[in-house]
């Protein structure tokens, strides 16, 4: 096949004013590289693209070419990551990965929260805060743990985001509102096991790539898998397949999630457990990371058996 590879650079984005904090969640030229070069292994023709702006001048052109390997999660708003496979679905062209709508709300944490709870599956309790008058409304017991609600890569997850105390909480909340423009997603912190659940296939064909625990190298009181941890993971992190009953239950939630919110292709279910030892969905993951030797969903597979020439043959196989 000829496969066009779309992406979203760092370089890109900082030369049209958006900041490095926003730049990191974008793809790194090496990962594309890599992926270019997997697919020419197996025997397909590929051609890097970019940006949604570059795949329009594609387009214009005329051009078209039998499946689209999607790597652009895009950086800004509620439609970032569905904004491509929107395009492409016009066009008639192939693609990989998950649809837009389902791209869409999963991008909100807390709409895939919400549907979780519909379909029975437990998750820690929540409340969203658009607004700083909004706090008086929590009614979640402390410690609480806070996140921007659309933000990919675990970009405004930090030191700052377990808040202990009342006092704490509003100038918190009012960081992360002005620093990245979007609700602040607030939840019951959870300070059990940490899982990461690969997934692959769609609707009745969907199927676990494996369990990985995420554990500190070091001995932690508390510990979070939070951005400085992932890009230092190598140093900082440490992550075990697992198939104990706890990590089982987690397995099957994610397989449960990812079919009722329509996913397909691949790509990462993650859990944290409760004070009980119970896991608790946490967030799904529809255009995994990708990096041949960082990303969790890459170490996963290698921790299962399955090479990266293995996973994007898995990947194409979905769509073809």
């Amino acid at each position: 096949m000829l496969v066009w590879i779309t992406y979203n650079l760092a370089s890109d984005y900082i030369e049209q004013g958006f900041t490095t904090d926003e730049a990191p969640q974008i793809i790194p030229e090496y990962t594309v590289a890599t992926i270019q070069e997997t697919l020419q292994n197996l025997g397909h023709q590929s051609k890097k693209i970019g940006n949604v702006f570059q795949l329009i001048k594609q387009l214009e052109l005329g051009e078209k070419c039998d499946l689209v390997f999607n790597l652009a999660d895009g950086s800004l708003g509620s439609g970032r990551e569905a904004l491509i496979p929107a395009l492409l679905d016009a066009y008639k062209i192939p693609y990989t990965f998950s649809e837009p709508v389902t791209l869409a709300i999963c991008t909100n944490k807390a709409f895939t929260k919400k549907l979780a709870q519909q379909a029975g599956i437990k998750t820690a309790p929540y409340s969203i805060v658009k607004r700083l008058e909004d706090i008086s409304t929590i009614e979640i017991e402390f410690p609480l743990f806070l996140k921007p609600i659309m933000a990919g890569r675990s970009l405004g997850v930090g030191s700052k985001s377990l808040v202990t105390i009342k006092e704490d909480l509003a100038p918190r909340c009012s960081e992360l509102l002005k620093k990245y423009k979007q609700p602040v997603l607030v939840e019951a912190y959870l300070p059990g096991r940490e899982f990461s659940v690969g997934i692959v296939g769609q609707d009745g064909n969907t199927a676990s790539l494996g369990v990985i625990e995420i554990k500190p190298n070091s001995a932690q009181e508390l510990f979070y898998y939070d951005r400085y941890n992932k890009v230092h993971s190598n140093e900082l992190v440490k992550r075990i397949p697992v198939t104990d009953l706890t990590a089982k239950k987690a397995e099957s939630m994610a397989i449960l999630i990812w079919k009722n919110l329509g996913c397909r292709g691949i790509g990462r279910v993650d859990f944290r457990c409760d004070q009980h030892g119970e896991p608790n969905f946490i967030e799904i993951n529809t255009i995994p990371g990708l990096h041949p030797e960082n990303s969790d969903l890459v170490i996963l597979a290698k921790l299962n058996n399955l090479s990266y020439q293995d996973l994007i043959e898995k990947i194409i196989h979905n769509f073809t």
